[in-house]
């Protein structure tokens, strides 16, 4: 994996994305985040450049971890609405 297209319904999120062989069961530690950054209606998320070195962009599953959402009228909130994962 060297890249994830994340497209949100509404507003702007962070989120960390995480890779793995085994489905996680707890809350990402941060020792296996591959990338990071903003995403909003239309965002690239690019695995890091020492992640793809070291072979550590390879899995079975995709892990998107919001680490703030979006305020909306009744709280806070974001609706993830379609992820697309990008190879070599």
């Amino acid at each position: 994996m060297t890249e994830v297209d994340l497209q949100l319904l509404a507003g702007e999120a962070d989120v960390e994305v995480s890779i793995g062989r085994e489905m996680p069961e707890e809350a990402p530690a941060g020792e296996a985040t591959i990338g990071a950054g903003s995403v909003g209606t239309s965002s690239t998320i690019t695995a890091d450049a020492e992640a793809i070195s070291q072979g550590t962009t390879t899995g079975r599953y995709l892990l998107v971890w919001f680490t703030s959402l979006p305020q909306v009228p009744d709280g806070f909130r974001a609706e993830l609405a379609e992820v697309v994962v990008r190879g070599h």
